[in-house]
């Protein structure tokens, strides 16, 4: 992985709370690093990162969990990770497009299992139509910003937040605890070794009929190919077709297909609906060229939306999203 230098400061100025929030200890350096772009005021070296689905500020000085030491990878994204993707244009595009297909599924009382819940941006917006949730995601500090957004949200009783990984789902209290429906959004399939036993552990807990949601990174995505290569980065550009996957801080990124999902969810899950998202929008990390574009964006995203099941741009989208059914 590459860092690339933008600037040393030599001494820090108090740093007032940003967005009207207090840090946690245990994210502190990202705050700092955002107070440093902000406001000037933090020493140490501030670095640009560029992850597998998007760019990251990073403070390898104050920070032991670079290198994937001292916690999960995602715990150093956990505190900028809603200015970096859920507040951004195409993060809302994105995660607009794949609310419409679970709102037309997941009504007012049902009890929903959320997997890689990220920040809960995903669960508080269920939580506002009435479904219950159990945000879970392995990495603590993005359960931590669940716990916070939830403390001051007038929803936050319908979610419970836990630390849990699909590796541990067979764990999950027993078989008898049975769910309405389930979701995983925005790629932490992608980070999960065995797709087969990850549909297995999940069957346990789905009720029969009941509706799962899906959100992989596919491994064809025109956009990546075209804007790495046009940055001369070939090696990017086809990274997601890597047999193996992609190794990033101790982990390895995979890019399985449609079908290769689908056959690993058989003969629990029955596949539905696929739905490109991102197909003709762009992925995250060209949140710059959105920003100085935003109508040809989201135009795109309209077209997108019009054709967003045809199988030629779920085959090319920078995610697919399944609709599976729990079978007898």
């Amino acid at each position: 992985m590459k860092f690339r230098t933008l600037a040393p400061v030599s001494q820090k100025p108090p740093c007032p709370p940003i967005l009207g929030e207090e840090s946690m200890l245990s994210n502190n350096w990202y705050r700092q690093v955002h107070r440093w772009q902000t406001h000037g005021s933090c020493d140490s070296v501030i670095f640009v990162h560029e992850e597998p689905g998007a760019r990251f500020l990073a403070n390898v000085n104050s920070s032991p969990r670079i290198g994937g030491q001292g916690g999960h990878p995602f715990d150093t994204m956990a505190a900028d990770y809603d200015r970096q993707f859920t507040d951004s244009l195409i993060g809302r595009l994105m995660r607009e497009a794949v609310w419409r297909q679970v709102d037309a599924k997941f009504r007012e009382g049902d009890h929903v299992l959320e997997m890689n819940c990220g920040t809960g941006e995903d669960a508080l917006h269920l939580a506002r139509r009435g479904v219950q949730v159990l945000a879970t995601d392995i990495s603590t500090a993005m359960v931590e910003q669940v716990r916070t957004k939830t403390s001051i949200s007038a929803f936050g009783d319908l979610i419970e937040a836990r630390r849990m990984a699909w590796e541990d789902l067979n764990d999950l209290m027993g078989a008898s605890v049975q769910f309405d429906g389930a979701l995983s959004n925005f790629g932490g399939l992608n980070c999960v070794e065995d797709l087969r036993e990850a549909a297995r552990g999940l069957s346990r807990h789905i009720k029969l009929g009941g509706t799962v949601f899906l959100c992989i990174m596919g491994p064809r995505c025109p956009w990546e190919w075209g804007w790495y290569l046009g940055h001369g980065q070939a090696k990017k550009a086809f990274r997601r077709l890597r047999r193996g996957g992609v190794a990033w801080r101790g982990i390895t990124i995979r890019y399985p297909s449609i079908r290769e999902t689908e056959r690993a969810f058989f003969p629990w899950f029955r596949l539905r609906r696929v739905t490109a998202i991102g197909a003709l929008v762009p992925p995250s990390y060209v949140e710059g060229w959105a920003q100085r574009h935003p109508h040809l964006t989201t135009f795109l995203d309209r077209i997108e939306r019009r054709f967003e099941s045809h199988p030629f741009m779920t085959a090319l989208a920078d995610h697919y999203l399944l609709e599976l059914e729990r079978l007898p």
